[in-house]
C-alpha cells in the first residue's frame, strides 16, 4: 500500500532530520563493516580448508574451498550494493534539505532498493574482485601443490 507522504516542509535543523540522517549513516557504516567482515571470514575459512588440504594432500578439500569463496564474494557484493544504495539515499535526502524540499514525509524513510544491476556493478568493483581473485589464485596454487606426486 502506498501511503501519501505529507509535503509540509520542515526546518533543516530539526532533531528528527538529524536523527534520520544519522540512521542512514549508521546503516552505511554497518554495510561497510559487514563487507570487511566478509573478506576476513573468507580468508579465515579458506585458509583453514587449504591448510588442511595441503597437509593431507586431499584435492577434493581444495576444490571445496572454492564454495565459501563464492558465497562470501556474493555476500560482499550485496553488502557493497546496499552500502551504495544507502549512500545514494543519504545524498538524495541532503540534496532535498539544501534546496528546501525535504518534507515530513521524508522523515525516517530508509528505503534504498538494490537491483540485480546494482549487485552486478558491485560485483565487478575494485573493492571486491581483487581480494577474492587473489584468494581464488591461492586455491589454485594449493590445488596444483596437492596434485603433485610425492
Amino acid at each position: 500500500m502506498n501511503a501519501v507522504k505529507p509535503t509540509i516542509p520542515i526546518p533543516t535543523v530539526d532533531a528528527a532530520v538529524v536523527a534520520h540522517l544519522n540512521m542512514v549513516q549508521n546503516a552505511i557504516n554497518r554495510f561497510a563493516t559487514q563487507s570487511a567482515s566478509c573478506k576476513s571470514w573468507c580468508l579465515s575459512v579458506i585458509g583453514a580448508l587449504l591448510s588442511f588440504a595441503a597437509a593431507t594432500k586431499t584435492p577434493p578439500l581444495t576444490a571445496l574451498a572454492v564454495l565459501p569463496l563464492v558465497v562470501f564474494t556474493m555476500m560482499d557484493a550485496f553488502y557493497l550494493a546496499c552500502e551504495r544504495a544507502f549512500r545514494g539515499l543519504w545524498s538524495a535526502k541532503v540534496a532535498r534539505l539544501r534546496i528546501g524540499t525535504y518534507a515530513a514525509g521524508d522523515l525516517f524513510d530508509l528505503t534504498a532498493p538494490v537491483s540485480v544491476t546494482d549487485w552486478l556493478r558491485a560485483f565487478v568493483s575494485i573493492s571486491i574482485w581483487p581480494a577474492y581473485l587473489a584468494m581464488l589464485l591461492v586455491c589454485m596454487l594449493v590445488l596444483v601443490y596437492v596434485l603433485q606426486p610425492q
